[in-house]
């Protein structure tokens, strides 16, 4: 399910939007990080459009096809639980989409 679109600016910066059925921001900025410390840094630091801090975006590569994507946490004081998503480049197109999958709890054998 798509629940936000992204353009990127000159700087690297991701611009654009995210839409639930219960939650809506108009402006959420993915900012780039540029001294990540560490290789499990995250690449992005995700922000509402009045600054405040939404989640981060961590950079990955697909192991068969290399594709870059970026695996992000949301978390906010009116959700659950942290929502995970991804930030993928669409096939056609223009820019990155921000697409949640429900998980589903793996069945244990009994």
């Amino acid at each position: 399910m798509i629940i936000g679109r992204f353009t990127e600016s000159a700087d690297g910066t991701l611009i654009g939007h995210t839409r639930t059925l219960f939650f809506r921001s108009d402006k959420v900025v993915f900012e780039p990080i540029a001294d990540a410390a560490s290789p499990k840094a995250p690449a992005y630091r995700v922000y509402t459009g009045d600054e405040i801090e939404l989640g981060a975006a961590w950079r990955k590569a697909g192991k068969g096809s290399g594709t870059v994507y970026y695996d992000v946490k949301l978390d906010d004081p009116t959700f659950a639980r942290p929502i995970f998503c991804r930030l993928v480049q669409p096939k056609q197109g223009t820019g990155f989409l921000l697409v949640w999958e429900r998980t589903t709890k793996a069945k244990t054998a009994a």
